[in-house]
């Protein structure tokens, strides 16, 4: 989204229209783009659509931290209560969090409907609710109120069920999507409530809510509603000007569509388990090395896919697989899978090395330079092991395999065991059968210094 952002700036983009429909994603990635929206040159606006989309856990904090935040018909936002990764399906879980001021403020009457966070909000519900305190003759009302008003009341009376870890965990995501509400003046509260309870919203009551600005049926209609509403962008106001704009679409590049696709749970649990299986068959059944092939670049890319190793960190990591892989194969030539493997992580690796994100300009290994690379050095292991395979078909010349099948000439010969003449050299020899001074014979093998003679040669010719 940063190069996007990036790019909409230097080409004096009125807007970035950013369509979403997610189920959410790792915190880390969310802090990410939200870095990236608060902090963009351009504005933003958010839209989940078509219909049927829907901004669920992380997705709830993005649509809050964007300039201009829309829905389709048919769609709804929230459920952004943090899940941790590390807890075991089918064991006991935490109970549900409890909001004790929940119960207050609806015996209270005092949140009828959405909170705005501008300072003039936080006045009027000051007064709402010191005028009903008087009323009512309720000190503690009162006193809820001021406080709300000087924004103190901003967390669960009861403390959060479960451990330490999910209770910090919990209100650091509670304080995060109210920062980004009071940042965007919207609903402060029912966003507290999506984090606690995991509330949800369609796309009719977030905006009756204040959770959206708009609810559009279209790109199209979208811009015609955003159109003259001014924005913080920075330090400065900006005000749409969308009405005409010209809609151009992003594609995204092959990097980002390999990456989405990992990004997928289902995809990186299944590379996660291939990864594990594929190196426990090869060390129970060494010899191929396909196991371990497929296991190790599917570990890889399954670290990459859980966020638990970076991006680029990934990229060197599957190019010097690829590299030793390959290396391999050549000094060690097999039937071809080292190779192929090794291949295969060198071009993953090569798309995943740079991150142009972030940049001011485009930074990346070319993808001809990517396909070049790969095919030369796919070149060059092709060569190298069709060389080693030649070789291997190629009869001994050298060493003392050389002399098998060569014509041996008796020199004397008593018993099983006699001397033997061959290229020039007097070998000890033995055989099953008898032979006499003078007889040409083949030789069948050798046993350390000593020549396994077999039948007569029948040509009786003799090179020694």
């Amino acid at each position: 989204m940063e190069t996007t952002v990036e790019a909409a700036r230097k080409e004096q983009a009125s807007a970035v229209l950013v369509r979403m429909d997610t189920p959410g994603g790792l915190l880390s990635s969310t802090q990410t783009i939200i870095r990236t929206l608060l902090n963009a040159s351009v504005p933003v606006i958010v839209y989940v659509a078509p219909q049927g989309a829907r901004a669920a856990s992380a997705g709830t904090y993005i649509t809050y931290a964007a300039h201009v935040a829309a829905m389709a018909p048919g769609t709804h936002i929230g459920a952004a209560t943090p899940v941790s990764m590390q807890q075991i399906p089918g064991l006991p879980q935490p109970g549900k969090p409890q909001r004790e001021s929940d119960d207050r403020d609806a015996g209270d009457g005092e949140r009828d409907g959405p909170e705005a966070s501008g300072d003039g909000a936080r006045d009027g519900a000051s007064d709402s609710a010191s005028d009903s305190a008087s009323d009512s003759a309720s000190d503690g009302a009162s006193d809820r109120a001021d406080d709300r008003a000087k924004g103190r009341d901003r967390r669960p009376a009861a403390a959060p069920a479960g451990s330490a870890m999910e209770r910090k965990a919990l209100n650091d995501a509670v304080a995060f999507i109210r920062s980004l509400a009071q940042l965007r003046n919207r609903n402060a509260e029912w966003a507290e409530r999506a984090v606690i309870d995991a509330a949800t919203l369609t796309a009719d009551e977030a905006l009756e809510e204040g959770v959206i600005d708009f609810v559009a049926a279209s790109d199209r209609e979208l811009l015609e509603a955003a159109h003259g509403r001014k924005v913080r962008v920075g330090d400065a106001t900006v005000e749409l000007d969308t009405r005409d704009a010209e809609i151009r679409a992003v594609e995204a590049d092959l990097r980002t569509k390999v990456l989405g696709a990992l990004a997928d749970p289902n995809i990186a649990f299944i590379l996660l388990l291939v990864g594990v299986y594929g190196l426990i068959l090869e060390f129970w059944t060494p010899g191929f090395g396909v196991g371990g092939i497929i296991g190790g670049l599917s570990l890889v890319l399954a670290f990459v896919a859980l966020s638990m190793l970076p991006v680029h960190y990934g990229g060197l990591a599957l190019l010097a697989l690829g590299l030793v892989m390959m290396t391999a194969e050549m000094l060690t030539p097999g039937i071809g899978a080292l190779g192929i493997g090794g291949l295969i992580g060198f071009v993953i690796g090569a798309l995943f090395l740079f991150d142009p994100a972030g940049a001011d300009i485009a930074i990346g290994v070319a993808k001809p330079l990517i396909a070049g690379a790969a095919l030369t050095t796919a070149a060059v292991f092709l060569a190298a092991f069709g060389f080693l395979m030649r070789s291997r078909r190629q009869t001994v010349s050298t060493g003392g395999e050389e002399m098998i099948g060569m014509t041996a000439r008796v020199l004397r010969w008593q018993g099983d065991r006699g001397l033997a003449r061959v290229h020039g050299e007097v070998w000890q020899a033995r055989a099953d059968r008898p032979f006499a001074a003078g007889d040409t014979a083949l030789v069948a093998r050798r046993d350390g210094l000593t020549l396994i003679l077999d039948k007569r040669d029948s040509e009786g010719d003799f090179d020694g």
